[in-house]
C-alpha cells in the first residue's frame, strides 16, 4: 500500500479536529445507519466480576454473557480442556450465539483457569439502546466517541511512521474481537469515516484527500486485522 500524502491528511484533521465530538458523532450516526446491528454492541453499566469465584456464586452472570465474544475467545480454552468438559464446551460452542445457554458452574471455572482473561467477557445488568439516538446522546458513548477520535488523531500524528502504532493496533483489534465486532464491519467504518470528512470538509474533501484518508485508514485495519489473526 503506498503511504499515505501526511500533509493533505494534517490539513484536513485540522477542521475535524475543532470540533471531534460533533464530527464523531456524524461518524457514529452514519455507521449505524449503515450497520444497524452494531448498535446491540454497546453496553454500559454492566457488572463485571473481579474472580472466577463470582460467577461460581452467582447465577446471575449468565444473563448477560455476550455469546459471540464469548465463543471466539473460548476457542483457545477449548484445546486445553479434556475429557467430557472439552466435549461440553464444543457442544455448546456449535450452538448459535444468541441461542446459547449458560456455562455450568463447574466448566466455566476451568475455563476461567484456563483463560483467564476470558473473565471480564462475562458481564450482566448491561444497559443496552432502543435506537441510535438513544446511544448517540448517551454520557457514555460521547465518551467512547472521544476516545475514537484519539485512536484516528495518533494515527495521524503517526502518519509518516504508522509502524510505531503496530502493536497498540493489534491490541484495539483484539479487544474488538473479544466483544462481538467482526473484522468485516471496518469496511463500513471506513465509509462512515470518509462520510464524515466530505460532511466537514465540503468541497476542501478532493479526490486526492479521500484517496489519502482511504490509504490511511487502511493502514489502520490492516495492523488492527492482526487482533482476528487467529480465526
Amino acid at each position: 500500500m503506498e503511504r499515505p500524502e501526511p500533509e493533505l491528511i494534517r490539513q484536513s484533521w485540522r477542521a475535524v479536529s475543532r470540533s471531534p465530538l460533533e464530527h464523531g458523532t456524524v461518524l457514529f450516526a452514519r455507521l449505524f445507519a449503515l450497520e444497524p446491528d452494531l448498535l446491540p454492541l454497546f453496553q454500559y453499566n454492566c457488572r463485571q466480576f473481579s474472580s472466577p469465584e463470582g460467577p461460581g456464586e452467582d447465577q446471575s452472570w449468565q444473563k448477560g454473557m455476550r455469546g459471540e465474544g464469548i465463543g471466539n475467545a473460548a476457542k483457545g480454552g477449548s484445546a486445553r480442556l479434556e475429557g467430557v468438559q472439552r466435549g461440553a464446551l464444543e457442544r455448546w460452542l456449535s450452538l448459535p450465539a444468541a441461542g446459547r445457554p449458560g456455562l455450568t458452574p463447574g466448566l466455566a471455572h476451568r475455563l476461567f483457569a484456563l483463560e483467564p482473561d476470558l473473565l471480564p467477557l462475562f458481564q450482566y445488568n448491561c444497559r443496552q439502546f432502543s435506537s441510535p439516538e438513544d446511544c448517540l446522546s448517551s454520557p457514555e458513548f460521547l465518551d467512547h466517541i472521544r476516545k475514537v477520535m484519539l485512536v484516528i488523531d495518533a494515527a495521524v500524528t503517526n502518519v509518516e511512521d504508522l509502524s510505531s502504532l503496530e502493536e497498540y493496533l493489534a491490541g484495539l483489534g483484539r479487544k474488538h474481537r473479544a466483544v462481538g465486532v467482526k473484522l468485516s464491519s471496518f469496511s463500513t467504518v471506513g465509509e462512515s469515516l470518509l462520510y464524515m470528512l466530505e460532511r466537514c470538509l465540503g468541497p476542501a474533501f478532493t479526490p486526492a484527500t479521500r484517496a489519502a484518508w482511504s490509504q490511511l485508514y487502511g493502514a489502520v485495519v490492516q495492523a488492527m486485522s492482526r487482533g482476528w489473526s487467529s480465526e
